[in-house]
């Protein structure tokens, strides 16, 4: 990551002296680059290092993902594929675009938790089917969390292929698991994403950089912990009153943006140049826009 991360600076213009200062440390080679540490503060964190930083990382996960599906479909193009991802890679609208072409559905634990709704609400908009581990539904025999867990891990009951990254399982252990058609019966009996609605009258807008930056995570969970920029308000809110509401990020395509009649976005101090006009753009096709905080 170091080695991929000191390329992509110095294709993006920097060069060695800029980097040295940048990092306050001697770098005479691209092998010398490391990534730069957190300022934990209560502030945004404008370093040009570590927005370039933040920048490379929300870009690694599509091509991660780019790498291993075609490695997958290039020998086995039709087998039901899952990819195990959501809630710790940052913005799903960069990544979600690779699922979409290469026919994956996303998985993703805690699908009982309030993140859920985004995030099913991201991948509907871009065409891609989701399945959500549902931790903390009932009925919550442990046999039945871990048989979920272990399905979505090796594909047991279906002879799908299960993609499972930065964890490890030991499959030798989901033999001796008895409650595998529970889980099997439970997965078939949750709500099917694809039937509820792609949009209604409203969408609430996460500013993924400025969220992502001031917690200084990827993790969705930690920024409802958090309450970065009201995220976790917003989802207490929507939930807790049955809303009919969509979820969008600043990053998301213009056909996409524009599908929604209003926005609602939440604070967002910090965008890109390109989304920014997307969402100025989408006023000036008919959209309405209510901007909070900074944004």
């Amino acid at each position: 990551t170091s080695l991929a991360f000191g390329q992509y600076l110095i294709d993006e213009g920097w060069t060695l002296p800029e980097i040295s200062s940048a990092l306050g440390i001697t770098i005479t080679s691209v092998n010398d680059i490391v990534p730069p540490q957190p300022d934990f503060s209560d502030e945004l964190d404008l370093r040009p290092i570590w927005l370039a930083w933040q920048n490379f990382k929300q870009q690694y996960p599509a091509i991660y993902f780019e790498t291993i599906f075609s490695a997958v479909r290039a020998v086995d193009p039709s087998r039901p594929l899952h990819q195990y991802a959501g809630m710790g890679a940052g913005d799903l609208s960069y990544y979600l675009p690779v699922f979409q072409s290469y026919d994956v559905e996303l998985a993703f634990g805690a699908g009982g938790s309030t993140v859920a709704p985004s995030l099913q609400s991201i991948a509907l908009q871009f065409g891609v089917p989701m399945q959500a581990e549902p931790s903390g539904v009932p009925p919550t025999h442990p046999d039945i969390a871990v048989t979920t867990f272990y399905k979505l891990a090796h594909g047991i009951s279906s002879g799908d292929i299960n993609i499972m990254w930065g964890r490890y399982f030991d499959s030798g252990n989901s033999e001796t698991i008895s409650g595998v058609e529970a889980a099997t019966e439970l997965l078939d009996s949750l709500p099917d994403v694809e039937s509820l609605p792609v949009n209604c009258d409203i969408a609430i807008g996460l500013g993924m950089r400025s969220i992502i930056n001031q917690s200084r995570s990827f993790m969705w969970i930690d920024w409802v912990n958090f309450n970065t920029y009201g995220y976790g308000s917003v989802l207490t809110s929507v939930i807790a009153g049955n809303a009919n509401a969509g979820f969008v990020t600043e990053h998301f395509p213009q056909d996409l943006l524009d599908a929604w009649p209003a926005i609602v976005w939440l604070e967002a101090p910090l965008l890109a140049n390109e989304d920014a006009e997307r969402i100025a753009d989408h006023i000036a096709n008919g959209g309405k826009a209510i901007l909070m905080g900074e944004t």
